[in-house]
């Protein structure tokens, strides 16, 4: 039933299907995907579907001073919000903060989707609704194994990203994040971007007289491998209780993992929940732990690569 009305409004849609939006470019599409994430106010409810679990979410998005602020509130489960100002981000839990880095789908959005051609095929495939709004699908495909695939359902009026999908091998997609209601284009006070009284305001981050200093120290390992096209964006060292403790961030613009070392903690395991893997190696130095949205066999080979520096104490 629901694909025969599909093909019915395709027919009488006033404008035919060989002049509708699918005729774009993906790329030029996208593109207008990053431009309206800068530039369009939107506030709604969207769903995440993750490791079988779903979580329900409160989203506020908007430009404010030139800068780009959102604020994702977890409305079930325990308590948690993600703030983010500019390149700013924040996850507050009841008892805990930290501050998260922009890369992945977030980053793409900053920065676009340039270069990105190089290692994903990116396709239009269909017209579609979410959240009783009519989207423009996109595919993108990775060209080799060491990347999940997305498909990526974008507002037709606005430009927004209403749904996105990360794909695996399998048939069903490994996490869901979908609007199921919208408001586009009105106006969000600043307040609308506070945490609530629910989570801590309390953040254990580097003093910003440190954090540069801190970002550009050398981490304390090597990799000897890396799949082609993920690079360092973003280095953090600092101690933690008396041990040192170290994360580089590695992005291709799209798909991101960390790579941890945390000279304290010598266990190993992997763990996996929806897209996110975790491949934890030990050694008589420490461990070297991989987190990101990668399969897990391309964690499983970084981790092995890392090398921790003999002069490291």
């Amino acid at each position: 039933m629901g694909r025969w009305l599909f093909f019915v409004l395709i027919i009488f849609a006033p404008i035919s299907w060989a002049q509708s939006p699918t005729s774009e470019t993906a790329q030029r599409w996208l593109q207008r995907m990053v431009e309206a994430s800068k530039s369009v106010s939107y506030q709604g409810h969207s769903v995440l579907l993750s490791g079988g679990e779903l979580t329900s979410l409160s989203v506020f998005h908007a430009p404010v001073n030139g800068e780009v602020w959102e604020r994702i509130v977890h409305m079930n489960g325990e308590p948690a919000e993600i703030i983010r100002k500019g390149s700013d981000v924040v996850c507050l839990h009841k008892d805990r903060a930290m501050q998260l880095s922009p890369v992945g789908p977030l980053m793409a959005l900053k920065n676009g989707f340039a270069g990105a051609d190089a290692f994903y095929t990116f396709e239009v495939v269909a017209e579609d609704r979410v959240a009783g709004r009519v989207a423009l699908r996109i595919d993108v495909q990775p060209k080799d194994q060491h990347r999940y695939g997305y498909s990526l359902w974008m507002d037709q009026a606005s430009g927004i990203l209403l749904k996105s999908q990360t794909n695996g091998d399998g048939l069903t997609p490994l996490e869901v994040f979908e609007f199921v209601q919208l408001q586009v284009g009105q106006p969000i006070a600043a307040e609308s971007f506070q945490p609530s009284a629910d989570v801590t305001r309390k953040t254990a981050l580097i003093p910003p007289s440190q954090a540069g200093a801190q970002a550009q120290a050398t981490a304390p390992f090597d990799l000897k491998w890396l799949p082609e096209g993920f690079k360092p964006v973003k280095s953090v060292m600092q101690p933690k209780e008396g041990a040192p403790f170290a994360a580089q961030v590695f992005s291709d613009g799209l798909a991101a993992f960390t790579v941890f070392f945390d000279q304290a903690n010598a266990s190993e395991g992997i763990r996996f929940k929806g897209a996110t893997v975790a491949v934890n190696q030990a050694s008589d130095q420490g461990s070297i732990t991989v987190v990101g949205e990668i399969p897990l066999a391309t964690a499983q080979k970084v981790a092995q690569s890392a090398n921790i520096l003999a002069s490291h104490p």
